[in-house]
């Protein structure tokens, strides 16, 4: 159930990964969030993000025409966008590339294999004082789920045979 609270919260991504953009922009929208995303800061990020008035900055590193680093420098560096908190989302994970990012006034460094999206999400929700709603365990065997037991989901899956019973039968 999406957050009541982000209806109203605009999240900026910066990725030139267009699936990788897509992904982001659906899962926040579908966690109530307002989301636009492009695909470079290009080389005036200030002007793309008092355009967009957002409430976080989620933005790549390697890109084309201006780098996420480089584009964290003018934005930092500008009155009207230095406070927007920024959560910086890259494959890259050496110890100087995150140091450089937090040094540059990143809220938050993520690399991308090591996170799954909602941990992202739920740093934004944290940012912006939002509630972060608790986790949806899976259900012990006994349990229903969707009107079903696990129990009883599991003996009626279609069974798999294996090499040898296929070839030489039951």
């Amino acid at each position: 159930m999406p957050n009541e609270g982000a209806k109203k919260q605009k999240i900026l991504i910066f990725e030139d990964d267009q699936m990788l953009r897509s992904m982001y922009e659906t899962k926040f929208t579908l966690e109530g969030f307002i989301v636009t995303g492009y695909d470079n800061p290009s080389e005036d990020p200030v002007s793309i993000i008092l355009k967009e008035q957002p409430a976080v900055i989620v933005s790549g590193v390697t890109m084309p025409i201006l780098n996420g680093f480089d584009a964290a420098k003018l934005y930092k560096a500008d009155p009207r966008t230095n406070d927007i908190p920024l959560i910086f989302l890259t494959n890259l994970g050496q110890h100087e590339d995150v140091e450089q990012g937090m040094s540059l006034g990143a809220t938050a460094y993520f690399v991308k294999a090591n996170h799954l999206p909602i941990e992202v999400i739920n740093k934004v929700r944290e940012i912006l004082g939002l509630p972060i709603p608790p986790e949806k365990p899976i259900p012990p065997a006994g349990e229903a789920w969707h009107g079903q037991s696990v129990q009883d989901m599991v003996e009626s899956a279609p069974k798999k045979l294996s090499w040898w019973q296929r070839l030489f039968g039951k």
